[in-house]
């Protein structure tokens, strides 16, 4: 996967495939009121005086806490390296560096299909600039990691990588911002194998979502029955797990039968969206919309609302991309109350702007805090926020997507998986376990 930075402008896109993060409002609790996404993960991640130790020991880094000097770490690129100890703490100091790779570095050895997670404290000087993580393989480039560092104190970030083949590779730093140190310290790169992974997801899946049920079969006086037989059928899942629908499936009887017997949520694919509902300004048709939720709700599926606004500007109308930024704000205004009035009490939650990470029309046009302004708007409305994550992958990467999710975790906001889609490929069902 690609590298997970919080800038807005920047996205995560690779040859591997893109991960999106947006923020919606639903039916849930959450610890943080509003803003757009780097502003929610600024308050929320730590920033400390002193790094933490490193994990698991470091892991395959050798030297990972800095003790022993600036041993088996190195300069990438033309920077300049050098120990310094300060409150009693070691760490490692790239400096005068000509280009955003120039950091430090340290040779590793990687195992195919082993899966990695990394993490490391970072400072930089100056003001804050976000710092990445790169692996140099034979076959490319990977960035396994980012987080924005700050000055005067530690970020950690977060990362990890599955390894697709066998050899060396080169773990650096880099920062576009070459007018900074980087400091380094507390670096760890653990491996797992596939069966050390899984076993830990099991363990966590039936610590968070299993429960011991005990029954008993007893008579009207409450008495034991001996030897009865008790038929356990599940009706709906409890985790919700969902599938996008449009209208075709109101005219096909046997994609209703089989999307029913599946899945307790779903999200129309177009139909809520603002271009499909005004065409032209002033000229709503909710239709599409009415008929798909009239279907959900006679099947007892609960809807996620998608999407209250799209950041990308490709997907606006016309008469949209043509109003001034008064008029435009106006019917912004007019889109949010209409479609929310007219499907309160029928949702689970709202994407109120999708893929603001990615994209700025709104706020190109209306302000930086447009989208801060959007979910304020939802927010009075009882809401509270979390985060919407999107993933289309032709290969996930599994460690670099926990890690990811990881940190998003640490707002304390409840996470969903929005959109995630595979491309087809050889052995795909394994590839994306």
């Amino acid at each position: 996967m690609g590298r997970f930075g919080y800038d807005r402008r920047q996205g995560q896109q690779t040859l591997e495939g893109i991960m999106e993060v947006e923020l919606f409002h639903g039916d849930h609790k959450g610890c943080v009121g509003g803003g757009i996404l780097r502003l929610v993960l600024c308050q929320c991640l730590a920033c400390l005086p002193l790094p933490h130790k490193p994990q698991y020991n470091g892991g395959i880094i050798s030297n990972p806490d800095l003790d022993c000097g600036h041993r088996s770490w190195s300069a990438s690129g033309a920077a300049r390296i050098e120990h310094r100890r300060v409150n009693g703490n070691s760490f490692v100091v790239a400096s005068a560096r000509n280009q955003s790779f120039d950091g430090v570095a340290q040779k590793v050895y990687l195992h195919k299909d082993m899966l990695y997670t990394f993490s490391a404290w970072v400072l930089v000087t100056d003001k804050e600039i976000t710092t990445r993580a790169v692996l140099k393989m034979g076959t490319g480039f990977r960035h396994i990691g980012a987080a924005v560092a700050k000055p005067g104190c530690w970020s950690v970030i977060k990362g990890g990588v599955t390894a697709k083949a066998s050899g060396h590779a080169e773990l650096f730093f880099e920062s576009e911002n070459t007018k900074v140190e980087i400091w380094v310290d507390s670096i760890s790169l653990q491996p797992f194998t596939w069966e050390e992974w899984t076993s830990h997801q099991q363990l966590s899946i039936r610590k968070k979502h299993k429960r011991t049920v005990e029954i008993r079969a007893v008579d009207k006086r409450s008495r034991p029955i001996a030897n009865a037989t008790v038929s356990i059928v599940p009706k709906r899942l409890a985790f919700r797990l969902g599938c996008a629908i449009n209208t075709n499936i109101l005219k096909n009887q046997a994609y209703q039968k089989w999307f029913t017997k599946r899945f307790g949520v779903t999200v129309f694919e177009n139909e809520m969206k603002w271009y499909s509902i005004e065409h032209a300004q002033g000229r709503e048709d909710y239709s599409a919309a009415d008929a798909l939720m009239t279907f959900a709700m006679n099947n007892s599926i609960k809807v996620r609302g998608h999407c209250v606004f799209w950041d990308n500007p490709r997907f606006h109308l016309g008469w949209v991309r043509a109003l001034p930024p008064s008029q435009l704000s106006q019917s912004t205004m007019h889109r949010q109350v209409s479609v929310m009035a007219r499907y309160k009490g029928k949702l689970i939650g709202w994407d109120v702007m999708n893929e603001n990470i990615h994209f700025s029309f709104f706020e190109d046009q209306l302000g930086m805090d447009a989208s801060a302004k959007f979910h304020k708007i939802q927010a009075a409305g009882g809401r509270n926020l979390g985060i919407g994550l999107e993933g289309h992958f032709s290969a996930p990467d599994i460690a670099y997507m926990r890690s990811a999710i990881d940190t998003l975790a640490a707002t304390g906001s409840p996470i969903w998986i929005t959109e995630l889609d595979v491309q087809p490929s050889h052995n795909q069902v394994l590839t994306s376990i």
